[in-house]
């Protein structure tokens, strides 16, 4: 009967320790997806300004 729980204490063991080993099956690569820049900015001063300013006259070209 020591010989059956020895047996099973080991088995026990070498499974923790090898179930770890072998990793998840399905690794798959996470798309992030399109990188999106946001129209605002911490300025010299640690401020947040925006630096896209859309009061000025001259921000689009005309002809």
């Amino acid at each position: 009967m020591t010989t059956l729980y020895t047996v099973l204490e080991i088995s026990a063991l070498l499974l923790v320790i090898i179930l770890p080993l072998r990793g998840p099956k399905n690794t798959k690569k996470k798309n992030a997806g399109p990188i999106e820049l946001s129209e605002w900015a911490i300025d010299e001063n640690g401020d947040l300004q925006s630096y896209i300013k859309k009061d000025e006259p001259d921000h689009h070209h005309h002809a």
